[in-house]
């Protein structure tokens, strides 16, 4: 369990989470007449994995298997590298320490996400609902890269406390971004306008809320996050329709998605 001062960075990350985020200067756009913003939808300034030495990601893959029974912690990175067959001073290449296999985890689970795009399960749920609409699209694609927190979520609290450290908070929000692009450019999104950030702006805090509610859900194969999930996915379709910007938006969610959580009995 998740110790006091966690869910207190917790919260606060939270509470804080609207004023703080900017998008990097690769996903800034500027003005342009008439038409709004010229923005630039590259995502060069996404980590990758390819970015990891082979010492690093065995290293980290392996301290992530410990995570369950020791937690996002340097005891967990230790064990990774003892694994990978490593002096103990090899841990030295991890300067950021645990956040370094939360870092690890958000990364390579963006990027199976890509692969799972282009699976035969994707492609048979497509072919097997002709009409199936963007949201139920973003749905699935959230419960799919929701799935993969499932041997660590009980630890998430922890990986949030770290994700919210003034060092990390650039990284964490820019990976969340990241993932909520991710994901809306395999539903299909084309968006060319400043809506283009606030669909992914949304999504991040519909992400993240979901994350925390489901690091503390007891239901049988998480269906009480699934249905929170949705609640949250219904609510930005009423929210998004008189809400024109990012900044707007979060500044209405830091505050709602907090109650929201309490709620439903999530403690923080």
């Amino acid at each position: 369990m998740a110790s006091k001062s966690s869910h207190r960075v917790l919260r606060q990350g939270l509470l804080g989470f609207g004023a703080r985020w900017n998008p990097s200067p690769a996903l800034q756009g500027s003005r342009i007449g008439l038409n709004g913003y010229r923005l630039n939808h590259a995502q060069g300034s996404a980590a990758s994995s390819a970015s990891y030495t082979p010492e690093q990601a065995a290293i980290l893959s392996a301290a992530l298997s410990h995570v369950p029974s020791q937690g996002f912690t340097d005891s967990a990175l230790l064990s990774g590298v003892k694994e990978s067959g490593y002096l103990d001073v090899t841990t030295n290449l991890f300067p950021q320490g645990p956040f370094d296999i939360v870092k690890y985890h958000l990364v390579t689970q963006r990027e199976r996400l890509n692969k799972f795009a282009e699976s035969e399960e994707w492609k048979d749920l497509q072919a097997t609902n002709p009409r199936l609409g963007t949201t139920s699209k973003i749905r699935a694609l959230c419960i799919e890269r929701l799935k993969q927190n499932k041997d660590v979520i009980r630890r998430w609290p922890e990986a949030v406390a770290l994700m919210k450290y003034p060092t990390n908070l650039q990284s964490s929000t820019s990976e969340l971004f990241s993932l909520a692009d991710t994901m809306w450019n395999i539903a299909g999104d084309r968006t060319v306008d400043v809506s283009w950030y606030t669909k992914r702006g949304i999504l991040s805090g519909i992400y993240a809320a979901t994350e925390v509610y489901m690091s503390q859900d007891k239901s049988d194969r998480f269906t009480n996050t699934w249905a929170f999930l949705d609640e949250r996915l219904a609510d930005s379709a009423s929210v998004g329709s008189t809400v024109g910007r990012v900044g707007q938006y979060l500044d209405y969610a830091r505050y709602n998605v907090v109650n929201v959580l309490r709620s439903k009995g999530v403690k923080i």
